[in-house]
């Protein structure tokens, strides 16, 4: 199995990608801008983990802040599905359900009261309407 991950560089993508090479699995690093070229010259791979963000303490205009956690992720992840990927993995946010938790259980409704976690909820809801036989869907 080949994994693309986006978000390569940052602090989760490379403890993720240094754990893959260690055992064996063969993964290739991507970098997305919207609209690149990158994603319409995606490297062949069966699924793509998608960790690239802005994250909320990084970014205090909140359409930047959507733009780069909303609407890049479901840009990537359409991109990947044209291209023959059968799974996408999206890295999420606690922040989905508020800042003011200090642990979430089953159940507990998303009220995210950031736009970080606004945009990060926005993006799941979208991807798993996309889920079929064909291309699944997984949120961390």
């Amino acid at each position: 199995m080949t994994v693309a991950i986006s978000g390569a560089s940052g602090f989760v993508g490379t403890h993720l990608l240094s754990a893959c090479r260690q055992s064996g699995l063969a993964c290739i690093a991507v970098v997305f801008r919207s609209g690149s070229s990158a994603m319409r010259q995606l490297p062949h791979a069966d699924a793509l983990v998608h960790l690239g963000a802005i994250a909320h303490s990084d970014a205090s205009n909140q359409s930047e802040v959507m733009a780069a956690n909303r609407d890049l992720t479901i840009e990537v992840a359409r991109s990947a599905r044209n291209f023959g990927y059968r799974h996408f993995v999206f890295m999420s946010s606690a922040l989905v359900w508020g800042s003011n938790y200090d642990c979430v259980q089953l159940g507990t409704l998303e009220k995210p009261d950031t736009a970080y976690g606004r945009a990060k909820l926005e993006a799941e809801q979208v991807l798993l309407a996309t889920q079929s036989s064909d291309w699944n869907v997984s949120i961390i």
